[in-house]
């Protein structure tokens, strides 16, 4: 068992979903997402600060996984506008299990 620290990666995607947010237009439909998924990573980033996270535990697994999805996908979307709706399902599976993991480990 080793554990790790998550808030670099949680500053990772509160940045890149910084840059989405930015080259969203404001009247898109997800924009209003995409702004709450921005403050609500940062606010997971700051939560996680100091934490050490179980790499063996299953929302780790869960956590890591969809945290290149994430990624990767926002930096297609944009240059393709359209696929802000499936960050948004991406990035808000990170958020979830991110709270997860710093819940357990408090």
């Amino acid at each position: 068992m080793a554990f790790k620290k998550i808030d670099a990666d949680l500053n990772a995607l509160y940045q890149s979903l910084g840059d989405l947010r930015s080259a969203t237009p404001v009247n898109h439909s997800e924009y209003d997402s995409i702004k709450r998924l921005h403050r609500d990573a940062s606010d997971m980033a700051e939560g996680a600060v100091g934490k050490s996270i179980d790499d063996a535990d299953a929302n780790y697994a869960i956590f890591s996984d969809e945290m290149k999805n994430a990624l990767a996908m926002i930096e297609e979307a944009k240059s393709d506008i359209e696929k802000i709706v499936k960050v948004i399902s991406i990035a808000t599976k990170v958020i979830n299990e991110a709270g997860k993991l710093i819940a357990k480990y408090v």
